[in-house]
């Protein structure tokens, strides 16, 4: 549990949720940064390696094909070839 100005939220590791095969095991073993979240009436405190910072997104929704996690709610372009992965947190965080 995280506690933060009176309230508290399950603390959750991101990496752990979506099932992330690290290769490196000190990637998780320094500082951490942690990103509050909440879904409906759910909060949590979701562990991450880092944050890179804020922005406005256009997502595309997943297809749902069979190489696609069940977390994924859809994709983005970050330009320069580069693309985001994003996260379906009501299912990530209930399970269903």
């Amino acid at each position: 549990m995280l506690d933060l100005r009176g309230r508290s939220f399950a603390y959750r590791d991101l990496a752990g949720l979506l099932a992330v095969r690290r290769d490196e095991p000190t990637a998780a073993a320094g500082a951490r940064s942690v990103v509050l979240a909440q879904v409906g009436d759910r909060a949590c405190a979701l562990a991450v390696d880092r944050v890179l910072g804020h922005r406005t997104l256009l997502v595309t929704a997943a297809d749902g094909g069979p190489a696609d996690p069940p977390w994924l709610a859809g994709r983005a372009s970050l330009g320069a070839d580069r693309e985001a992965l994003v996260v379906d947190l009501g299912l990530l965080l209930t399970g269903s």
